[in-house]
Parts: structure tokens; C-alpha cells; sequence
């Protein structure tokens, strides 16, 4: 018998996304086993549409609660040897489920570091997200979303798309300072249960996605959705680049603190007259 644990997961939803979750996809595909089991967020896990609902085992909530204590890999409120007992309780609850021997289970995760090691993306299997089931209200249909997570300029852009489109503002609470005003997501009272899902479901029906480049970029290349970015680094999510996905409806600038908004601006209303 041989039986596989993922986890436990209690990092930050960007690097589920962008490495936990295509790590263990790509290991599900290729390493035999008779069962897989997984410990992660509760208000993610609609994220592994390929593991059985009952074989997913939530991590503390109080983990998940405290969006801004997830960094990278970790969480700063637990020390390896925290983490490590965490790991201990998800083995035992497989061996009462599946009344084998600890010996049985091997267990994969990420290694857990605040210093986030890279794997290898020949080890990863990017596959876009189910979009989850819940109901989102009208006025959240069709619309230009903006997602300003980090970057630069993120209220003058803001005060642009808001005067010249039919744009929400969604995020997580990455999302602070002007911004965080407009987030309509954090007025709503399951924001921590439901948070995510929500801004997968207005991602999956939106017009087109405006974002700094990050993990918004990622996710509407790999869900082929309209989206334009801006930022450093912009190459991986370009055409040939590593999170482009062939979306061929993504237009991504370089831009940091020296680039003026009038040139994101004029680039945002040419990508606005494509779609």
C-alpha cells in the first residue's frame, strides 16, 4: 500500500498558486499511489478539483483567518517545529481513515522556509482553476476588474479605468491603503470563508482583468482570460514566457516607480479598443 499526503499547506495563496498546488498536481499525475490526501486552507480547497472532497483536511483556522500572517511557504505565528507537529496530526488523521500504518504514507509538501527554494517548473503541472459554484451578485457581471495587489501608481491607474470604465476593485487584503477602500469583497460578511472563491467567479465572468503583474496575471493567462498588466519583471508572463499560457488576450508593459501613468494610461485604452 501506498498512500500520499500533500501538505500541510499554511503559505500565502500566492505561492499555493503559483507553486503548491502545480507541485502536487504534477506529482498526482506521475508518482503511483492507492490514495492522496491533502491538508491545506479551508477556503481554498476548491482549488483541487482532482482530490475527493472527504480526503482534504483543513489546516487550523486560525491560520487561514490570518490572511496577513501567511508569508511565502509559512505562516509567521509557526516555527518549523510547530509546522512539523501540524504534519504529525494530518498523518495520524490518515492512518484513522485509512486504518494503515504510518509507514504506508509519504508525504509531499513544500519545504517549509521563509527564504521560499524554488522548484523546478519541470516539476509543476499548471491546469486552470474550476471556477468554484457560488452565485455573485449582477452588478459583479461583465465588468473591468482591477486587482491592485502590489505595484506602482496603483491609485492614479484607479482614478483613470474608474473615469473612463465600468470597473470594480477586488482583492485580498494585499489590497491596502486608497484602494482597499474601493475592495468591494471586504464589505462582505464571509469575506474569510469565501474571499477567494468570489474573486475566481468575478475573474471567470469579467470583461477584461487590469492588475499590477503577479499572481492575478498568472491566473487570468492560465484561465485565458482578457488582462492587462503592468510592472517589473513582465517577461515570464509575455508570449514564451513561463505564465503566459498562450493567451493570446494578455497584454503585459514594464513599468516601476520611474514610469509615468500617462504611458500605463494610453497602453490600458489601447488594450481597452482591442477587446
Amino acid at each position: 500500500m501506498r498512500i500520499i499526503g500533500f501538505g500541510p499547506y499554511i503559505g500565502d495563496f500566492e505561492q499555493e498558486v503559483f507553486t503548491f498546488r502545480p507541485y502536487i498536481k504534477w506529482i498526482s499525475e506521475y508518482v503511483e499511489s492507492d490514495n492522496i490526501f491533502l491538508s491545506t486552507h479551508s477556503n481554498r480547497t476548491f482549488l483541487y478539483d482532482w482530490i475527493e472532497a472527504d480526503n482534504i483536511f483543513p489546516v487550523y483556522e486560525f491560520l487561514t483567518r490570518d490572511e496577513l500572517g501567511q508569508f511565502g511557504y509559512v505562516h509567521d505565528q509557526f516555527k518549523t517545529k510547530d509546522f512539523l507537529f501540524l504534519q504529525k496530526i494530518f498523518k495520524e488523521q490518515i492512518v484513522n481513515i485509512c486504518k494503515c500504518s504510518k509507514r504506508d504514507i509519504e508525504i509531499f509538501g513544500l519545504n517549509y522556509a521563509r527564504n521560499k527554494p524554488v522548484y523546478t517548473v519541470y516539476k509543476k503541472l499548471f491546469t486552470p482553476i474550476p471556477i468554484p459554484d457560488i452565485n455573485i451578485r449582477e452588478e459583479f457581471k461583465n465588468k473591468i476588474v482591477y486587482i491592485p495587489s502590489v505595484g506602482y501608481h496603483l491609485e492614479e491607474v484607479y482614478k483613470h479605468i474608474h473615469s473612463n470604465y465600468d470597473v470594480i476593485v477586488v482583492g485580498d487584503l494585499k489590497v491596502t491603503g486608497y484602494c482597499s477602500e474601493k475592495n468591494e469583497l471586504l464589505k462582505f460578511a464571509d469575506y474569510l470563508e469565501n474571499g477567494y472563491k468570489y474573486i475566481l467567479k468575478i475573474i471567470d465572468s469579467a470583461k477584461a482583468i487590469i492588475c499590477p503583474t503577479g499572481i492575478w496575471t498568472f491566473i487570468a493567462n492560465l484561465q485565458g482570460k482578457p488582462v492587462f498588466s503592468f510592472g517589473d519583471a513582465p517577461g515570464i508572463y509575455k508570449d514564451d514566457g513561463t505564465y503566459h499560457f498562450g493567451n493570446d488576450k494578455s497584454l503585459v508593459i514594464p513599468a516601476d516607480e520611474e514610469t509615468s501613468v500617462e504611458s500605463i494610461c494610453r497602453m490600458i485604452d489601447y488594450f481597452m479598443e482591442k477587446i
